[in-house]
């Protein structure tokens, strides 16, 4: 297991598309200005969000922030708290991408 640490990472776009899924990040490196990162897991097989299954991935809310990534053996694993300042609620999400490679 691989586990990577993006410094207050806002998730920009989440999808799926086709056998792949895209993830957009807008992420801090410390003292650096805000980069984009974009990460395409291959070969996904199937999702689950909160442990139940899904077919599609989407941004929940306006707002965003990567709490966890880790990569697996047979999947790759997200945990994102996602913002409605608007309703000042919030809801944190776990994706579990069973898939082939994650490129980023």
């Amino acid at each position: 297991m691989d586990i990577y640490g993006f410094h207050e990472a806002s998730v920009l776009e989440l999808r799926r598309d086709g056998s792949d899924v895209l993830i957009r990040l807008d992420v801090d490196f410390c003292d650096l200005p805000k980069r984009r990162k974009v990460i395409v897991i291959h070969g996904v097989d199937r999702i689950e969000i909160d442990s139940q299954p899904a077919e599609d991935l989407t941004c929940e809310e306006e707002s965003s922030e990567l709490l966890e990534f880790e990569i697996n053996e047979d999947h790759v694993f997200l945990l994102i708290e996602w913002t409605n300042f608007s309703s000042r609620t919030n809801i944190t999400r776990a994706y579990r991408i069973y898939a082939k490679s994650a490129v980023f």
